[in-house]
């Protein structure tokens, strides 16, 4: 999955410089952009699945078909994306397809909701007792950030796909709003409420203080993102100032001052540890 991810990141790389010689709009429904954005997602996602599924208990034969399918559904998806945009076509609905394009979309289809029954078949497996024994606050932010994504991302973009099927407003809600940001907030998740766990888990901080201050970032996080969801349903921008996204903006300032106290408390005990290092190496010179 790593080596996938960085051949997304090359292709995304090239992709920009494909759009800052020659713009991003390819006539009638084109845009660059959009694959550059959706391979750079791809490569966290792949990152961060490779480093949780080994805790997740799986057996090595089912470890390797949940990574096989992973692989082989972004792989297509990252494929006939920037294909179908460089044709000038939108890869989810088009209004210019034929009759191949549209099997082809389709493809597209199940490998989205293939993603749906591994990330399912993941959150099912970590919220199993057995698998918190091994690293049981690493376990507990890896469960936040799966909740984030089946219960932000997926619940986005499904709210997407109806509004492509039946309302034909693509991500977009009333004047202003903009599904995608709940979409990709909560993807974003599945780094940012593990890294806290990482992080206090490296230090000597009270198993129980450390789990407390993992719970807070956790639920500021997945409140957040609905103050998103409902400033978005309102029709209003994420940006556009109003008591919910001044609350949504409130509870990311709280998940942010957790992290930041997770990062000094992993910082000290990571000078400590050098200090100690250097102090042994002296004695035994």
């Amino acid at each position: 999955m790593l080596f996938a991810a960085l051949c997304f990141v090359i292709a995304a790389a090239i992709l920009a410089a494909v759009v800052a010689v020659r713009g991003a709009l390819i006539p009638p429904e084109g845009n660059l952009v959009k694959p550059i954005t959706g391979m750079m997602a791809m490569s966290f996602i792949l990152v961060s699945a490779a480093a949780f599924l080994p805790l997740a208990g799986y057996s090595h034969a089912a470890r390797l078909t949940w990574r096989w399918v992973m692989v082989l559904c972004a792989m297509y998806a990252m494929v006939f994306e920037p294909l179908q945009h460089f044709r000038g076509l939108d890869p989810r609905v088009s209004f210019h397809d034929g009759p191949v394009d549209l099997v082809f979309r389709w493809i597209y289809f199940v490998t989205s909701q293939a993603y749906v029954a591994l990330f399912a078949a993941l959150a099912w497996r970590f919220f199993q007792g057995s698998t918190s024994d091994r690293r049981p606050l690493l376990t507990l932010g890896i469960r936040y950030g799966l909740v984030s994504v089946c219960g932000l991302a997926f619940t986005a973009g499904y709210w997407m796909l109806s509004n492509w099927w039946f309302a034909d407003h693509e991500r977009y809600v009333g004047a202003s709003g903009d599904v995608i940001w709940l979409h990709a907030f909560g993807f974003h998740g599945l780094q940012c409420l593990p890294l806290i766990a990482w992080l206090f888990e490296q230090t000597t901080l009270p198993a129980a203080t450390a789990r407390r201050w993992v719970h807070i970032g956790g639920i500021s996080w997945l409140a957040a993102g609905a103050m998103i969801a409902w400033q978005t349903a309102l029709g209003w921008s994420v940006t556009e100032l109003s008591p919910i996204s001044a609350v949504g903006a409130a509870l990311f300032l709280v998940w942010a001052c957790v992290l930041g106290k997770a990062s000094v408390h992993w910082f000290q005990q990571f000078r400590f540890v050098q200090a100690g290092d250097h102090r042994q190496g002296r004695s035994q010179a």
